[in-house]
């Protein structure tokens, strides 16, 4: 029954939140930081996935914590963050990225 509300819930609050992922992840690296985090990728394997210190990364955790569009899960030495919704939902593509961080040539679209 929980399980049900849950899908109805958020079915139901996705066009209030359809527009939070275009307006804050608003790069690349914060699309691709935010497509890694899915509780299982750490805030330093992801930091340098995207070419950012592990410090920028936790802060974005914070900031998407505050948005509503993830939540903090407890992992061994602290927590990690773990992302609410899969990009794709929103029409949005994942940036690839080379190993310095840098797009490659993929754009981020609103359909």
């Amino acid at each position: 029954m929980l399980k049900d509300i849950e899908k109805w819930l958020r079915f139901l609050g996705f066009n209030q939140v359809k527009e939070v992922p275009f307006t804050t992840l608003n790069n690349p690296k914060k699309i691709h930081a935010y497509h890694l985090s899915d509780e299982k990728n750490t805030s330093v394997s992801i930091a340098k996935s995207i070419g950012v210190s592990q410090p920028r990364v936790t802060e974005m955790w914070k900031e998407w914590m505050s948005l509503g569009i993830g939540e903090s899960i407890p992992a061994s030495g602290g927590s990690r963050f773990k992302k609410s919704f899969d990009l794709k939902m929103f029409g949005m593509k994942i940036p690839e990225l080379d190993e310095a961080g840098t797009k490659k040539d993929i754009e981020t679209t609103k359909e």
